[in-house]
């Protein structure tokens, strides 16, 4: 965006950044070395540098007497991965006593060895299915393609991996967390 500014001939901006460096969530995962190289050359190349005010947190946007930054137009580009959440809303969770991590906040220093792991995939559709009830609405605004695909997703072997003889692929919600487990929830199926 910043670029696309620059290449308009505007030049009275201000890029607010939360972390200290201008790839961000990149750091977050080492995989991803080439992409945060690719956006330090971009910074400098485009003279985008100078317009960014590092270790910056936004906290709220408001017009009112207190202005720390004025301008006639404000772009949220905060990213999906700005702020990574746990589930909390499943009971039970804050009594959960095993290792937890996020991919966003990815751990590894955790030692996966003689340990059962449970992979949480959470993903909106349900309550995205609920608040649109129009089948052929619902279908316009389903993507075509998976989400993530060219970004999010940072490894192209889960299926390989789900085919492995000491994994299962458990398809059931989490209904409860306990210190050293996990209740799911039983799936009944109509019949016709």
């Amino acid at each position: 965006m910043s670029i696309k500014l620059k290449q308009t001939g505007m030049n009275k901006f201000v890029v607010l950044e939360r972390h200290p460096h201008v790839s961000s969530t990149c750091h977050d995962y080492s995989r991803q070395s080439e992409f945060a190289d690719y956006l330090e050359k971009c910074t400098d190349k485009y003279g985008i540098r100078s317009h960014i005010q590092f270790d910056t947190t936004v906290t709220r946007c408001n017009c009112g007497d207190e202005k720390y930054y004025c301008g006639r137009h404000l772009i949220g580009a905060y990213g999906i991965l700005s702020n990574a959440s746990y589930p909390t809303d499943i009971e039970g969770f804050e009594t959960f006593e095993g290792e937890m991590c996020r991919a966003a906040e990815w751990n590894d220093k955790i030692n996966f060895q003689e340990k059962r792991v449970a992979l949480g995939w959470y993903w909106f559709k349900e309550i995205f299915f609920r608040q649109v009830k129009d089948p052929e609405l619902l279908q316009k605004l389903s993507p075509t393609s998976d989400f993530g695909c060219k970004r999010i997703l940072v490894s192209n072997d889960r299926y390989s991996t789900l085919q492995q003889p000491n994994v299962t692929l458990v398809t059931n919600r989490i209904r409860q967390m306990k210190p050293h487990s996990l209740l799911l929830m039983i799936r009944h199926r109509s019949r016709p």
